[in-house]
């Protein structure tokens, strides 16, 4: 349903690195096929792989470098591929600086809503995001009740960071493939990361072997600003289907995944963890965007 009209701009952001870049590439034609023309697509890359994505830089995709989003005192040493080493804190693993760079990502992007798009995701119909994230000045808000030994774990991180270890968390999932973050609210997350720590916020946030950005966020919104005070609304729309314990050994059963999608799904992720090649389902994608043409064309 179309929700009332707003000023706020979505940025998409999509963190990717090499062994990614076909998936990447997709992602970024599903972006031009499917979004509306006021949504723009930043991917952030390693300055390393600037060369490779440069050629997704159009006039909907900006690229931007991931050291100019974090301190000199952080750097890539030859042949750590899966680390970062640190002057100020023990070395940081490609997983931690990951979400370091999505907490910084306002200090690369003029709009005010980031949206955060995995480079394993795909559109696969036209979809007016806004319609779906913002409603007025609030954004959407993802917010499921679930629990795992990962979630519990995040909870007790989350908690240390932002100083509410005497507060019981109820605990729930932030996570998903389209979340939406809003800059003032980041801006006094990180504020109050740094007041609860004494350091700097990404000194605290490097001290911890075991996060979630995704987490940390939501549960500051949740527990610390309140949704209203946060200008955000409960959203549990499942957007994108997810191939998360979901088995694509064989070509039939990727066909039988495609073949499943509900109505309210506007895009796919096919975890890079599966290992399943751009070839092995690009032709569905393009049947999906294929039937979305021919519908607007018979309206």
């Amino acid at each position: 349903m179309k929700q009332a009209q707003t000023d706020s701009k979505i940025a998409l952001i999509t963190l990717s690195y090499a062994p990614d870049f076909e998936r990447c590439k997709l992602l970024v034609e599903s972006v031009e096929r499917c979004l509306t023309d006021d949504v723009h697509h930043y991917i952030i890359v390693d300055r390393r792989d600037v060369a490779l994505f440069k050629p997704l830089v159009s006039s909907r995709s900006s690229l931007r470098v991931v050291e100019d989003l974090l301190p000199s005192w952080m750097f890539r040493v030859s042949g750590l591929n899966k680390w970062w080493m640190s002057l100020r804190t023990l070395p940081v693993r490609n997983w931690i600086m990951q979400q370091l760079v999505k907490m910084s990502i306002f200090d690369a992007i003029d709009e005010d809503v980031a949206v955060f798009c995995d480079s394993d995701n795909t559109f696969i119909r036209p979809v007016d995001l806004s319609s779906y994230l913002l409603k007025g000045d609030q954004v959407a808000f993802l917010k499921v009740d679930y629990q795992s030994k990962d979630i519990q774990k995040w909870i007790i991180a989350s908690q240390r960071l932002l100083g509410l270890e005497s507060v019981q968390i109820q605990p729930a999932n932030y996570i998903s493939n389209l979340i939406a973050w809003r800059r003032d609210n980041v801006k006094a997350m990180l504020d109050r990361i740094e007041k609860t720590n004494n350091v700097s916020w990404m000194r605290a946030v490097c001290q911890h072997r075991t996060i979630s950005e995704y987490m940390i966020y939501g549960i500051f919104v949740d527990y610390i600003l309140g949704l209203e005070s946060a200008n955000h609304f409960l959203f549990d729309t499942e957007l994108v289907k997810p191939s998360w314990s979901i088995p694509l050994s064989t070509q039939s059963e990727v066909d039988d995944f495609f073949g499943d999608l509900k109505d309210s799904h506007v895009g796919v992720m096919i975890h890079s963890k599966d290992g399943i090649p751009v070839e092995r389902y690009r032709d569905q994608v393009e049947a999906l965007w294929s039937q979305s043409t021919q519908k607007s064309l018979s309206v």
